[in-house]
């Protein structure tokens, strides 16, 4: 009987973390573009973000009938690679569309008059193609030469074998190329963004008869950049549990539980529908938009 509920309770939370994945993202992206007040680079990069949390919905598909019977892996060899090559591509995306994000805010507020110079449309285009063939490619190579995607039947995913020595150091290094490094650079630039726009409010605030704060589009800008830092925040705040169980199990010689190792593993996954609600909890006019949109149809 407690099984029984366990695989019902799993197999409800997949569902539900599809669903939610799919809606969510949809609308994100025709919110987003539907905003005059978003930056088109932003609504790119935005975008891009959108459509790496939209394919995690599409993967997670495949689990609901493995978790429901509590069976092996149904659809054969070739599928469970191309599931366990998307998954770390698809993290990899969100962390270099958010590493984007924030470079394009970077120069909107430091080089304002020769932003358009550095950054173009074609420019952004080309970024975010060669973020998606480079992340799966880097991906693709060991995947399809070698053993290690694995049907994890406790997540009920295919996934990389962490756990396996083999290919510790490949994915360290893929890790750290695609995921520490963009991290820690999206988090500096933020940090730099946030003292800039404190120095220009005390600039402001310091001239007589000047209101107090930051106004008009440099304000817009501000709101935007606090609103990618809080995504980029709760982004690394939903993989920190499954990084560390994975860092767990190469170094020790004992295995985790069950529930900890499911539960960190689908908290991450989860992370592909939260961006859509912190939008409306942050940004009034990606809010704004929203709800006419709906009051519309």
């Amino acid at each position: 009987m407690a099984i029984n509920t366990l695989i019902v309770v799993r197999t409800g939370f997949i569902v539900f973390d599809f669903v939610l994945t799919f809606l969510t993202n949809i609308f994100s992206i025709v919110v987003t573009w539907k905003t005059s007040q978003i930056a088109e680079m932003t609504k790119i990069f935005a975008t891009s973000l959108a459509l790496a949390d939209l394919s995690v919905g599409v993967l997670v598909t495949f689990s609901m009938v493995p978790s429901a019977m509590d069976s092996t892996w149904l659809y054969g060899d070739i599928l469970c690679r191309i599931i366990g090559v998307m998954g770390p591509s698809l993290v990899m995306i969100s962390v270099l569309s958010l590493l984007c994000v924030s470079v394009d805010r970077y120069i909107a507020i430091t080089r304002p008059l020769r932003y358009y110079d550095f950054v173009t449309r074609q420019r952004a285009i080309i970024i975010i193609v060669v973020c998606w063939v480079s992340t799966i490619g880097a991906n693709s190579y060991n995947a399809f030469n070698s053993n290690f995607i694995i049907y994890d039947r406790v997540l009920c995913i295919c996934i990389p074998e962490w756990g396996n020595r083999d290919i510790l150091m490949f994915l360290i290094v893929i890790c750290t190329i695609y995921i520490a490094i963009p991290s820690g650079i999206t988090i500096s630039i933020y940090a730099q963004l946030f003292r800039i726009s404190r120095r220009h409010a005390r600039q402001i605030a310091a001239i007589p008869g000047a209101p107090g704060g930051l106004n008009g589009p440099r304000a817009t800008d501000m709101r935007a950049i606090r609103t990618m830092f809080i995504v980029t925040g709760a982004f690394n705040i939903a993989f920190m549990p499954f990084l560390f169980c994975n860092i767990y199990l190469n170094v020790s010689t004992s295995d985790l539980p069950n529930a900890v190792k499911f539960v960190s593993m689908w908290l991450a996954l989860s992370n592909s529908w939260w961006n859509f609600f912190i939008y409306l909890a942050t940004s009034r006019f990606f809010r704004s938009t929203a709800l006419k949109l709906l009051c519309r149809n």
